[in-house]
């Protein structure tokens, strides 16, 4: 499984990788408008009690986005200012940060705050120990209706795709095969390109796109298949959230990486038109008090 995942690391490459982390962002919070930001230049700031203060850090040559805005700020801290908040009310902002070495690597996460708050976002490398690793590399229609299949989707299902980038799995769940829909994703840029799909291809009624993070989906429980094309940190890590969370008879359905300690009911292998390369398909089915696929 290593030397699988080194070999498509390689191939990726000369991809852009999106390397995300964040959590479920309840509908409670709100975004403060950027224009009122203010970025800090002193380390000693006191932060008013009607304001936040966030305390960035990360690699002194990398780029800074918060909520969708590059920013000017440069060095191993930056400090920014948030405008005046509603006491008591809970705020976010999704900050973005893109590293120039090696091939391209952002980093994003979703802060909460609140007024009179400073709060510490530590985006650098080793030191951001919640970070999930997600790759964003579009599926081909071909692997996802395969993985659909895999799974027997049909209309009465409610298919969560954690991790849903441009929605495109959801999106082909409900036109395809009538089934419901829930995608999640942490990069405001995929979830506007995710609802875009779901509205030119008609599916509204069906198919729901929040912006949040597969780590904490407060309603997973409803889902009776999820889908997931992620790296073995972030299956780890989702790992016992589903055998907590998913009802018996639930199906998992992973793209090109397994779910570590789970052994796959069954394995497909897709052979694309014209691809570089074979995509392996890994179907797990809950059980009753022990784990997918475990005898």
């Amino acid at each position: 499984m290593k030397r699988q995942y080194r070999r498509w690391i390689r191939l990726l490459s000369v991809i852009a990788i999106t390397l995300t982390l964040g959590w479920t962002i309840d509908s409670g919070l709100v975004g403060p408008p950027l224009a009122g930001l203010q970025a800090q230049e002193k380390s000693g700031v006191t932060v008013p009690p009607n304001k936040a203060l966030l305390r960035v850090l990360l690699p002194k040559d990398a780029q800074l986005e918060i909520g969708g805005e590059k920013t000017q700020s440069t060095g191993e801290e930056r400090l920014f200012l948030t405008p005046e908040l509603e006491p008591g009310k809970s705020y976010f902002y999704v900050l973005k940060v893109i590293n120039p070495n090696g091939f391209r690597q952002v980093r994003m996460r979703a802060v909460e705050f609140q007024a009179g708050q400073e709060v510490v976002v530590d985006l650098r490398p080793g030191k951001d120990t919640e970070s999930s690793n997600i790759i964003f590399v579009p599926t081909s229609e071909e692997v996802v209706l395969k993985m659909l299949e895999v799974a027997k989707v049909t209309k009465d299902d409610i298919v969560y795709d954690l991790g849903c980038g441009d929605g495109r799995i959801v999106v082909m769940a409900a036109k395809k095969f009538g089934a419901r829909g829930v995608g999640v994703d942490i990069d405001p840029d995929r979830v506007q390109e995710a609802n875009e799909k779901v509205r030119k291809e008609g599916v509204e009624k069906l198919v729901e796109i929040r912006l949040g993070d597969a780590l904490k989906v407060h309603d997973l429980h409803r889902a009776t298949v999820v889908t997931l094309y992620m790296l073995p940190e972030f299956n780890e890590k989702v790992r016992p959230i589903l055998e907590r969370e998913l009802k018996p008879g639930a199906r998992v359905v992973a793209h090109d990486f397994q779910v570590p300690q789970w052994k796959p009911d069954a394995v497909v292998t897709v052979t694309e038109q014209g691809g570089f390369r074979d995509h392996i398909i890994y179907l797990y089915i809950i059980r009753p008090a022990e784990k997918p696929g475990s005898k």
